[in-house]
């Protein structure tokens, strides 16, 4: 498909990216221009990351759950990340943090006292949401949806620090 079209931009898992950065060369001919592209669940492995630079893929890394629209925080990269080594662009590129403008809110909490956890980089809480893009609950099980939004933010989940 990227030999025989113009691809310029694609959402994949990290082994989509994998697989395309240890294709055959003969596989990736054609791609001479950049390929911005989305990957979702864990973060790609920094060799995986240099690769997929090096054969022209610009990868942003992207968090979310189908209950609040798929891609829900997103990496916001920084223009001096490019000067960094590929170890600690991978690291800071594994983060999320930067919601969307139709969610109210996204942050981490203790999902037992629903307070924020500190931002001490070590601290496990849950991955939180509410706003305009969370589903409104689950289809005719108002107790999963009742537990879902306990004290007014959908849970996730998902373990996260804040820092």
């Amino acid at each position: 498909l990227i030999r025989r079209e113009r691809i310029t931009h694609y959402c994949g898992a990290p082994i989509v990216q994998s697989a395309i950065a240890n294709a055959p060369a003969e596989f990736r001919e054609g791609i001479d221009h950049t390929v911005h592209a989305m990957v979702a669940g864990a973060a790609p492995a920094p060799a995986v990351i240099a690769k997929m630079k090096e054969i022209g893929f610009d990868l942003l890394h992207v968090y979310g759950l189908t209950e609040v629209y798929g891609p829900a925080t997103v990496c916001a990269k920084q223009s001096h990340w490019e000067a960094l080594g590929d170890e600690e662009r991978a690291r800071l590129n594994a983060r999320q943090g930067v919601r969307y403008h139709l969610e109210a809110g996204a942050t981490v909490l203790d999902p037992d006292t629903m307070a924020p956890v500190p931002a001490d980089g070590e601290t496990l809480g849950e991955i939180m949401f509410r706003g305009n893009i969370c589903m409104k609950g689950y289809l005719k099980n108002p107790k999963a949806t009742d537990e879902a939004f306990h004290g007014g933010w959908f849970h996730t989940g998902d373990l996260a620090v804040l820092m």
